[in-house]
C-alpha cells in the first residue's frame, strides 16, 4: 500500500514464478540466470483496477567463493557475488485508450540495474550460518522513472533435524534510497523495512528439494505513506 487513504493511495498485489537455472562451471564459480512471469494487480482509490501478466527483468549473476576453508570439513566460505537486472519486461498498455500503464503496474522498470554483494556460510553439522548482504543501484529506466537504490541483509540459522527435513529461520532487512517519477522525488519512497523469515525445507527425493517459506515485516519505517505486507513462497529445486 502506497500514497495516502482516501486521497491517492495504490494497493499493489503481486504472484510471481521465477524461473531460474545455475551452473557451476568451477568449484569456486557459480552462475545464476533468473526469469520472472508477473501477475500484478493495481488498485486505485477511485475504485479502477490495472491487471497485468507478463515477463518481468531477467537477471544475470555471478557467485565466486574467494575463500574456502581448506580443511576437509569446509566449514567456513566467503563468497562475492555481482549481477545485473536487464530491462527486457514489456511496457503495458491501458485496453482501452493504448495508453501507457502507470509504473506500478509495470512489469519492469526499464532499467539497466547493477547488483554487487557478498556473503559467508559457516557449517557446524547439524547446523549452519548464513549472512549476506546485497546492494543495488538502478539507473534510469521507463518514463524518467529511478527505482530506489537499495541495500539488503540477510542473515539465517538452519537446523538439519533428519536427513530429509530441515529448519531455517532468518531476519531480511531492506534500507531504500529515494524513488524518481517524471524526474521528480516519490514522496512515498525510502525508508527501513525488516522481516522475519520462518522456512521448512524438504527433501523428498534424491536431488530435489522444496522450500517453504514466509516473509513477515517486524518493522515498517519506510517514508511517508508506504505499508508492506507478508509474503509467502514456495520453491522447487532439482539438481541436473
Amino acid at each position: 500500500e502506497i500514497a495516502e487513504a482516501g486521497v491517492d493511495q495504490i494497493r499493489l498485489r503481486e504472484t510471481r514464478i521465477d524461473g531460474q537455472l545455475a551452473w557451476a562451471p568451477h568449484d569456486r564459480l557459480f552462475l545464476l540466470g533468473t526469469v520472472p512471469l508477473l501477475h500484478r494487480t493495481v488498485g486505485y482509490v477511485n475504485g479502477a483496477e490495472n491487471s497485468t501478466f507478463a515477463m518481468g527483468d531477467v537477471e544475470l549473476r555471478a557467485k565466486a567463493f574467494v575463500f574456502v576453508d581448506p580443511s576437509f570439513a569446509q566449514r567456513h566460505l566467503f563468497a562475492i557475488t555481482a549481477g545485473l537486472k536487464m530491462p527486457v519486461a514489456p511496457r503495458q498498455r491501458s485496453e482501452t485508450d493504448g495508453s501507457y500503464l502507470p509504473i506500478e503496474a509495470q512489469p519492469g522498470t526499464g532499467s539497466w540495474d547493477p547488483l554487487v554483494g557478498m556473503s559467508y556460510t559457516y557449517f557446524a553439522q547439524p547446523f549452519s550460518f548464513y549472512a549476506s548482504t546485497q546492494s543495488s543501484v538502478p539507473l534510469r529506466g521507463t518514463r524518467e522513472f529511478r527505482a530506489s537504490p537499495s541495500l539488503r541483509t540477510t542473515t539465517a540459522v538452519q537446523a538439519q533435524l533428519i536427513p530429509w527435513l530441515a529448519t531455517r529461520f532468518g531476519a531480511d532487512t531492506r534500507l531504500d534510497g529515494r524513488a524518481y517519477e517524471d524526474g521528480r522525488p516519490e514522496r512515498d519512497s525510502s525508508g527501513f523495512i525488516g522481516f522475519l523469515s520462518p522456512e521448512v525445507l524438504l527433501a523428498p527425493a534424491t536431488d530435489l528439494l522444496v522450500v517453504l517459506s514466509v516473509r513477515v515485516p517486524v518493522v515498517q519505517a519506510l517514508a511517508g505513506h508506504h505499508r508492506e505486507g507478508p509474503v509467502v513462497g514456495l520453491a522447487l529445486a532439482y539438481d541436473l
